[in-house]
């Protein structure tokens, strides 16, 4: 059984060794190996990305190889018209009873966040990202009713969405592959 818990900062924590993924781990990746879209370097100036991978197509990893796929902040980066594969994607790289967790914005509370504020830059940053970069914009918009639906429609058999950050406009999906239930993932 796998246990882990994900702590406010986004942080996953793992009480045993298992095999992790990181996928959009960027400059600053928790797990190796870190596969991201493009070459990120850290303060010193060394590479933080193993490799480096389209996320919109079939992922260059091998079928039922990880335990663990874990992903902060990067699905919400792939266009509304490819997340589907991606997670469909997860699904095939993950080891039956694996887990995908993985951690992004919830639009349906971003924006009643959003409506309740004196409107600044505050409100676009959140909705469309950072935008420090070309890519680094938001492309699909979740909620955790969806979110679950997706991960379910691409084969997972347990799912579950909670919410995440100081706001409450993030959230965890936790989706374990079917096989061996290794039992509750975060908690």
């Amino acid at each position: 059984m796998i246990h882990c818990t994900v702590d406010p900062n986004g942080w996953l924590h793992l009480e045993a060794p298992a095999k992790v993924l990181e996928l959009g781990g960027g400059a600053m990746p928790q797990w190796s190996p870190n596969v991201d879209v493009r070459q990120c370097f850290d303060a010193a100036g060394n590479p933080t990305v193993d490799f480096t991978a389209d996320f919109g197509q079939p992922l260059p990893i091998q079928s039922d190889e990880w335990e663990v796929v874990f992903s902060r902040y990067a699905i919400e980066h792939i266009s509304w018209r490819l997340v589907r594969g991606f997670v469909t994607e997860l699904a095939r790289i993950l080891k039956h009873g694996g887990t995908a967790v993985i951690i992004t914005a919830n639009a349906e509370a971003q924006m009643r966040w959003a409506l309740a504020q004196d409107w600044d830059e505050r409100v676009s940053q959140c909705l469309c990202g950072d935008l420090d970069y070309p890519d680094n914009s938001h492309k699909t918009f979740f909620n955790p009713t969806w979110a679950a639906r997706l991960f379910r429609e691409a084969g997972f058999a347990r799912v579950l969405v909670y919410p995440h950050g100081a706001l409450g406009t993030d959230m965890v999906i936790e989706a374990v592959k079917p096989g061996a239930d290794p039992g509750p993932c975060i908690s």
